[in-house]
């Protein structure tokens, strides 16, 4: 495994652990009207932990809004506190651009958007959105959607085989990285001619966080994801993460499955 890049805003040491850390409605083309809470339900807001005995060192999110002068309850923007976002960077944007397959037309961003479009329509995965030389994902944003994390997982390690089978036929580097974090997100549509539903806050920042200074090829995830996935999922312990306004957690890297 390559070495781990160093966090861009670590406090702490960043390490890799030789052994694994094993514990116990499609909306693709981001064009929503409903499914959205008209009230906030408190008593299921996304509390982070961030310390590896489990103790919680900073505010919960809603409380931080009101803190900061918000009514969760009174904003115009959806508020969804229980949500898996996986943001795919790719690293090199020239490699966007490679031909794929017999088209020339082809490119590898194409190819990766077809793919991702049809996959997260077949598993159920609500949000999907190409900006740029990343791809977002969500889940969670529909209620109901209680496995939302490991459904995220799921499409990871599918990006991640098809991403490295992709660039060894154009016989280049893995340049994509992976990032995923479980909490908090807001959204609303946007546009005047066109709306479509876009996303936004501290979870698609996190997960954003964790393609950034993860390894090549590799798929980054923040501790409360890692805390919902242990059971069924195989994990690298990678090192501790500080992020403003937030504090200090453990990231791992996602393996595979048990």
């Amino acid at each position: 495994m390559p070495a781990p890049a160093q966090h861009k805003e670590a406090t702490g040491s960043t390490q890799d652990s030789a052994a694994p850390a094993k514990e116990g409605a499609t909306a693709v083309s981001d064009n929503r009207s409903e499914h959205h809470p008209d009230k906030i339900d408190r008593a299921n807001q996304q509390t982070r932990h961030v310390s590896a005995n489990g103790t919680n060192h900073f505010t919960p999110f809603l409380d931080r809004l009101t803190a900061g002068g918000i009514d969760p309850d009174q904003t115009a923007a959806d508020l969804f506190t229980d949500t898996t976002v996986l943001v795919l960077r790719f690293t090199n944007p020239i490699s966007l651009a490679a031909s794929v397959g017999d088209s020339e037309s082809a490119t590898t961003i194409e190819h990766m958007a077809g793919y991702l479009e049809a996959l997260a329509e077949s598993r159920g995965v609500e949000y999907l959105k190409v900006m740029g030389d990343e791809i977002l994902c969500a889940a969670g944003i529909d209620t109901g959607s209680k496995d939302h994390a490991r459904l995220i997982a799921d499409l990871a390690l599918n990006i991640q085989n098809r991403c490295t089978g992709l660039f060894a036929s154009l016989d280049a580097p893995m340049e994509f990285r992976i990032g995923i974090d479980t909490g908090a997100v807001m959204g609303s549509s946007v546009g005047r001619k066109e709306k479509t539903y876009n996303i936004w806050g501290e979870s698609v920042r996190f997960a954003s966080k964790m393609a950034d200074t993860g390894i090549p090829g590799g798929i980054q995830v923040s501790e409360t994801t890692y805390r919902r996935l242990r059971a069924n999922y195989l994990f690298h312990a990678r090192g501790s993460y500080y992020l403003p306004n937030i504090g200090e957690t453990s990231t791992y890297l996602l393996t595979g499955r048990i």
